[in-house]
């Protein structure tokens, strides 16, 4: 999954020219590695790099799907995650 702005632009913008021009449906998965366990020894540049791939990255793909998607007045989405993402894993002992 895209993590920068301009791989966003440049992914919806290949995707919509390759279909006409139009954008119908976008669906969003978010997973990947995470940090776990106590919160006390959770690396800050480990959550960072979580947050970009499962947060910001959803983010920007609606942020530049959205205003084809509204323009049309005819479009959907999906957004899921991994299962820690719902529920954080716990650590081994």
């Amino acid at each position: 999954m895209p993590r920068c702005e301009d791989d966003w632009k440049r992914v919806i913008a290949e995707t919509t020219k390759a279909f006409g021009g139009r954008l119908d449906y976008v669906f969003n998965n978010a997973g990947g590695p995470a940090p776990t366990g106590s919160i006390a020894c959770v690396p800050v540049d480990g959550f960072d790099a979580a947050m970009a791939l499962l947060v910001r990255s959803v983010m920007l793909g609606m942020k530049h799907a959205a205003p084809i998607m509204m323009k049309q007045r005819s479009a959907a989405s999906s957004t899921t995650a991994r299962l820690p993402g719902i529920r954080p894993a716990t650590p081994r002992r």
